[in-house]
């Protein structure tokens, strides 16, 4: 049974989530942590048009399908050079 088709009841839906089966997914606070930048700079990548489209809109906030976040991230993502001030 893939994820999918186990979401399609809510008997079989229950099952694949019991049986650790469910998408991975992430929300803004996993992806704040996996970029290591502010969640408002997670809300202003998830406005870019190649961003992935997300995977659901819920009360706390749109969640995202991890492996598409993972793919984003693989083919888009430059991370900033910090600027360092030398001690004197």
């Amino acid at each position: 049974m893939t994820s999918r088709e186990a979401t399609d009841g809510e008997s079989g839906c229950a099952r694949c989530w019991a049986q650790g089966e469910g998408p991975r997914l992430m929300a803004a606070a996993e992806i704040t942590k996996r970029l290591g930048v502010s969640r408002q700079r997670v809300q202003q990548l998830a406005c870019r048009e190649d961003f992935p489209q997300p995977y659901a809109q819920l009360s706390l906030g749109r969640i995202w399908l991890a492996p598409e976040v993972e793919l984003w991230i693989l083919h888009h993502w430059r991370p900033r050079a910090r600027c360092s001030v030398p001690k004197p």
